[in-house]
């Protein structure tokens, strides 16, 4: 079992749903996707980084080294009897409560308490809801986070008044230091993260704010938490987490929408190995269903649906459950619908918009263009002159289809020296690739246009020589918003997902219609694709490839499906697949481009050998090759079934 004390991380999950704390108890009973190494979650964003940051705003600070609970309590008291004094991690424990704080100032009677987060702050970020009758959802997470902390700082030293704040990363302001992130580098030694900081580099304008947030924690201390539908008080309703949590007993709240992303879930291997699946140890008790009716496709993954939670609390837990009169009227209910039908139905045959899909491909230039971007986005910026979470791309891979139905992969761009700012020559190469003829430019939903948006945005404010002309060139292969419509450039990309969302669906994807979804799904579909694929063609004269040689792409599972070729590729680094359903403080779900994000974190941030480098580097390249390869097996797969005229 797990330490007995309701901590920081435990108070945050027993808010999303109190049932995980007898899963976060008997932790090794149960199996969790989540990964516990916060090392990665932060890396990729810096998160380290911007808690170095902070404790460098109150130099002369003491840091709490020791993790062991007693010894960091203890140590910290100590240091609390001085008049004044900065204390780093600072321990402090209640009865079954316990918190490390990040950052606490104590003067005299006042104690300062700072809880550092990377997560970006500007001038129009609001903790309240509208009518300032609550908490905003964005937020809720971080002050609830604070007023723990504070009230367990209360319960230890009741002398004292303290006073909460947040620390952000200030989006405003823009940095005057070059190269202020490699200022932190970050390894691990024994299991912990150690940080060497670089002198050399200055700190230039300050890029994190405090946030006096007394207010919002009082408004949350003062009001109630509901506990299987029974308002409890903040104070009564962590005593209750708490000895739920140490004395490991289930608080049995019913079934609802939550359980759809649990991450206690246990593959059948995992199963075989003992671990039980925390999904069907709360259904089958609390519900009637035998772990049998758990396969069938159930509301959670009903596509774009916004009252799975009216449907479950109705009782109605399936995709068989729900009639045309649950989903309401237009296009995104036309398609869940169709989801349902189909998912529902014996007959697994796809649906196809045969004439969406001729129409559109008559429309199209050839050589046609596939690209893909990998991007980061930080919370201490790499280069003077950047926000902090700036995006900086520095990945992309092309692939092109001649109008004979030659495919090859024709170029790719990768930056991966630590320090080097990629934005600007990105696109002078993007535009040297995709400047040779007008064919048309493919892209898989709305990052590259963003991405490209957001570096013309950077070009405008730069003084590099040739910025009108690389300004010119993404104006002409993007949208941006006017009014309430889009101005469009005159070789404006064609975003594959919506002829996805408009021509195609198969059973195979459930609900999704992300990249790694739709590839296996065509595949299944297609006995054009996999005899094509099949064949060890790929990355010889016949397809070209830049990272392969003799690639087979096509391996069919027990049940007639075909695996996905990402799982052909091993994992970019160490706990990859444990990472990519993770989230970051500022709210991205690291999945798809998550792995690749981090992977390049690890090259900027962390002291790594030349071999785990170059590893990383070809890993980087084979995924994101992968990624084009998918958007052309897609639209070969449109184009045989419009050949074919069915």
């Amino acid at each position: 079992m797990s330490s007995p004390f309701l901590t920081k991380s435990r108070f945050k999950i027993a808010l999303e749903c109190a049932d995980k704390l007898y899963f976060a108890r008997h932790d090794s009973d149960f199996p969790s996707e989540k990964t516990d190494d916060q090392f990665l979650l932060a890396l990729a964003e810096g998160g380290f980084q911007v808690g170095e940051l902070a404790k460098l705003l109150w130099l002369g600070g003491i840091e709490i080294l020791t993790r062991n609970h007693a010894d960091s309590v203890s140590e910290t008291e100590k240091l609390l009897q001085q008049d004044s004094v900065t204390i780093y991690e600072a321990a402090f424990q209640s009865g079954n409560l316990f918190i490390r704080a990040d950052v606490v100032v104590k003067k005299g009677n006042q104690l300062f308490l700072y809880e550092v987060k990377a997560k970006s702050w500007s001038a129009e970020t609001e903790f309240w809801a509208k009518r300032k009758e609550s908490i905003t959802s964005t937020w809720a997470p971080y002050l609830y986070d604070v007023a723990f902390q504070d009230l367990v700082i209360r319960k230890a030293h009741p002398e004292f008044i303290v006073h909460p704040h947040l620390i952000l990363a200030d989006k405003t302001i823009r940095t005057t230091s070059n190269r202020l992130n490699q200022k932190f580098k970050i390894r691990k030694l024994d299991g912990q993260v150690k940080i060497d900081i670089n002198a050399k580099i200055p700190l230039g304008e300050p890029l994190l704010r405090a946030i006096d947030v007394s207010r919002e924690v009082q408004f949350i201390q003062n009001s109630d938490i509901e506990i299987n539908e029974v308002p409890y008080s903040f104070s009564d309703a962590i005593d209750i987490f708490a000895n739920h949590y140490e004395e490991g007993i289930q608080l049995n709240l019913p079934v609802g929408k939550r359980c759809g992303a649990c991450e206690y879930r246990a593959t059948e291997e995992q199963k075989l190995a003992g671990k039980k699946d925390g999904f069907e140890f709360c259904w089958t008790r609390k519900t009637m269903l035998k772990e049998k009716d758990l396969t069938k496709p159930m509301v959670f993954e009903l596509w774009n649906y916004r009252k799975k939670e009216d449907r479950i609390l109705e009782g109605r837990f399936f995709l068989s459950d729900l009639g045309l009169d649950d989903l309401g009227t237009g296009k995104t209910a036309d398609r869940q619908w169709l989801q349902v039908q189909k998912r529902t139905s014996a007959f697994k045959s796809p649906w196809l918009n045969l004439e969406f899909i001729r129409q559109e491909m008559a429309a199209l230039n050839f050589p046609l263009h596939f690209i893909d971007f990998e991007t980061s986005i930080v919370a201490i910026p790499f280069f003077s002159g950047q926000h902090p979470y700036e995006t900086v791309a520095f990945q992309y891979s092309h692939h092109i289809l001649e109008a004979n139905g030659t495919v090859r992969h024709a170029g790719q761009w990768l930056s991966d020296k630590p320090g080097d700012y990629p934005n600007f020559e990105f696109i002078r190469a993007l535009k040297k690739e995709l400047g040779q003829d007008d064919g048309t430019i493919f892209r898989y939903a709305n990052h590259e246009n963003s991405v490209l948006n957001q570096i013309a945005v950077s070009l405008e404010n730069s003084t590099e020589p040739d910025k009108t002309e690389l300004i010119a060139f993404i104006r002409s292969i993007t949208q941006q918003k006017e009014g309430k419509g889009y101005l469009a450039g005159n070789r404006n990309m064609v975003d594959l997902l919506q002829w996805v969302l408009s021509g195609f669906y198969s059973p195979v994807m459930k609900g999704s219609n992300s990249i790694k979804a739709v590839l296996p799904a065509v595949l299944y579909e297609s006995s054009f694709l996999r005899e094509k694929y099949s064949k060890p063609i790929y990355g010889t004269k016949e397809i070209e490839s830049l990272n392969f040689t003799g690639q087979v792409w096509i391996r069919e599972n027990q049940d007639g499906t075909v695996d996905s070729p990402y799982h052909f590729l091993p994992p970019i680094f160490e706990q990859q697949v444990e990472l990519e359903n993770s989230e970051t403080e500022e709210g991205s779900v690291l999945s798809d481009g998550g792995a690749a994000m981090t992977a390049w974190a690890k090259l900027q941030f962390e002291e790594i050998s030349g071999e785990e480098r170059k590893k990383i580097r070809e890993a980087l390249l084979r995924y994101c090759e992968l990624d084009t390869l998918a958007m052309v097996m897609i639209w070969e797969y449109f184009a045989d079934v419009v050949k074919k005229g069915k």
